[in-house]
């Protein structure tokens, strides 16, 4: 196991780092987020034999950090390389090493996934918000709109939302958070985080008529949806938010 000494500098600078986060006023979501990967990247480094001093870690350890998970999708792993960066030029600046692990880490770079859509700007995202958010009573647009936020809020797979089980969603954080379990590419599990208030109204009209009783992503038939037919909303969607929506 690492030295000892090590582990409690490293549990130092989780601390001082997601203090700094906070003060920053980093969302819930964000600061959930790196608390989850930071603690990983810490329980691997306690498996790393013979590693005694933190200028020690280089960019094979995070390499295989990244890998632990052989099915995790690429991008993220991106997300992963992008906050655990951010950490050591942090740890570069407490500790005064001149750049040390910034240098180090500079040229460490995955290559993106190419994306089934084309990404969407912040006006895109809100004019998509405004369209979904025009539901009536309508179980199609309530179900839509709890399909697309996820999407949209967490960056998670269009058939990744469409697996999402009432059953696998937690409030957590004062009720106020909802840990949703995700199965991702070759059925590993990961969770996701979303602010209750963001699809409450969609998940309490669902629930209580009825309308969804395991997943979430069910036909006007009570069958799963397709992926195919989850893009189809979203195009149609994104067509009104384009030419439509005012």
């Amino acid at each position: 196991m690492s030295n000892e000494s090590l582990l409690s500098k490293l549990d130092k600078y989780n601390n001082m780092f997601m203090k700094e986060k906070e003060i920053t006023n980093c969302s819930i979501n964000t600061i959930i987020t790196y608390k989850s990967i930071l603690n990983s990247f810490y329980e691997y480094i306690t498996t790393v034999e013979e590693l005694i001093d933190i200028i020690e870690i280089d960019k094979e350890m995070i390499l295989n950090f990244l890998n632990i998970e052989k099915e995790s999708a690429n991008n993220t792993k991106i997300l992963k390389l992008a906050i655990i960066k951010s950490y050591f030029i942090f740890i570069d600046e407490t500790e005064n090493l001149n750049g040390l692990f910034e240098m180090r880490f500079k040229k460490l770079t995955l290559k993106r996934e190419s994306v089934e859509v084309d990404a969407l700007t912040d006006e895109d995202v809100s004019k998509l918000l405004e369209v979904v958010k025009q539901k009536g009573r309508s179980f199609n647009k309530h179900r839509d709109a709890l399909l697309i936020k996820p999407i949209l809020f967490t960056g998670i797979r269009a058939s990744e939302s469409l697996g999402i089980k009432i059953s696998d969603m937690i409030l957590i954080e004062n009720d106020t958070i909802y840990k949703i379990k995700i199965n991702g590419k070759g059925a590993k599990e990961r969770f996701m985080y979303i602010k209750k208030e963001t699809i409450d109204e969609e998940l309490e009209f669902l629930i209580s008529g009825n309308y969804i009783t395991k997943y979430i992503g069910i036909t006007n038939q009570g069958k799963l949806m397709s992926r195919v037919g989850l893009y189809k909303i979203i195009s149609n969607k994104m067509k009104k938010a384009k030419y439509n929506a005012p």
